[in-house]
């Protein structure tokens, strides 16, 4: 549903304290106008415009995400992955997952941090390597992966 578009916005003064802003709305598809006189009520239109525009997910780092359930569930003891998952609204297999990337080395964390747009399903299989030179290998090239998609 298309909104209305702006036409023009016309501002005078009713007495020397106060300034009465009036905004013309008109729908280019109808043919309709309204008229807002207050502020609350261009306050609410602005509103409903904002909300009616589609959200756009926003990028984190997953290794942020993991570090941030940790923190978590080292602030309150009695609480346990489930608990935690139950509490996010997601699944406890779900929060072992994320968590699991906190198993990689402090140094490769450190630079995975830096790395704006790198998915948590490419950085799964690095969790699972036990040497330091087949992980940084392994991280070098995808590394190189990652960077040549961007």
């Amino acid at each position: 549903m298309p909104f209305p578009t702006l036409v023009w916005l016309h501002a005078h003064k009713i007495n020397t304290k106060t300034l009465r802003a009036e905004l013309i709305i008109c729908d280019v598809k109808n043919l309709k106008e309204q008229r807002f006189l207050f502020a609350a009520e261009l306050v609410a239109y602005q509103k409903e415009l904002r909300n009616s525009r589609p959200k756009k997910k926003r990028y984190t780092n997953p290794l942020r995400i993991a570090e941030r359930y940790e923190a978590t569930l080292k602030a309150n003891p009695s609480l346990n992955k489930s608990a935690l998952a139950k509490r996010l609204g997601t699944s406890r297999v779900r929060v072992t997952q994320l968590m699991g990337l906190l198993r990689l080395p402090s140094s490769l964390r450190q630079q995975i941090l830096q790395i704006r747009g790198i998915t948590e399903h490419a950085l799964r299989p690095l969790v699972q390597i036990q040497s330091q030179d087949a992980l940084e290998i392994e991280f070098a090239q995808l590394l190189k992966r990652h960077m040549s998609q961007v």
